[in-house]
């Protein structure tokens, strides 16, 4: 019936460009296939959920000009990667700020930050002059060194900053007996 597997394609997208180029995968007549459970890695910087339209190729031999190359128009959506929310916030009686690797969080300004879905975020608390600081609480953050954050949901940490207590000082003061007799 003249009906024939084609093992290697091509997906020009009409925005993102070449998508795929002599991609190996079987491909019968009549059947679908995803992308992703083929094995194809797609990379395209993508910001926003994006729709456009590509043209699918196959082919039997690498792009050699047949009777058995076949073209589909298809549908290509791109969803970018999930994001979730970094959220510091501050508490105590002293001050001090909360700044993030990567760079977003600058807390005393700005103490909500959106990351990429697997992003390690590393917080860094620095008092101010007349404060410490007291530690982290939150996300699975404690002590007072770097809280060190995987980013797969949104986050919420508190930073305590504390007045710093004035050193203790004592006071001699000299005591003058006077010892004379009436």
């Amino acid at each position: 019936n003249g009906d024939v597997t084609l093992p290697l394609h091509d997906l020009e997208d009409d925005q993102l460009g070449t998508l795929l180029d002599d991609f190996a995968f079987d491909l019968a007549p009549g059947a679908t296939v995803s992308t992703v459970d083929a094995g194809a890695v797609i990379s395209a910087n993508v910001t926003a959920d994006v729709t456009n339209t590509a043209v699918w190729t196959a082919f039997v031999d690498a792009h050699v000009a047949a009777s058995f190359t076949d073209t589909a128009t298809v549908t290509v959506t791109l969803v970018p990667p999930d994001q979730f929310v970094l959220t510091v916030s501050k508490d105590g009686t002293g001050s001090g700020t909360v700044t993030s690797t990567p760079a977003g969080i600058d807390c005393g300004a700005d103490c909500s930050e959106t990351f990429t879905a697997g992003t390690v975020v590393t917080l860094t608390a620095t008092a101010d002059t007349g404060s410490t600081f007291a530690g982290w609480t939150g996300e699975g953050c404690s002590g007072t060194g770097d809280c060190v954050l995987t980013m797969d949901a949104a986050k919420s940490v508190t930073a305590t900053f504390n007045l710093a207590v004035p050193p203790k000082h004592r006071i001699f003061l000299p005591i003058v007996v006077n010892n004379a007799t009436p």
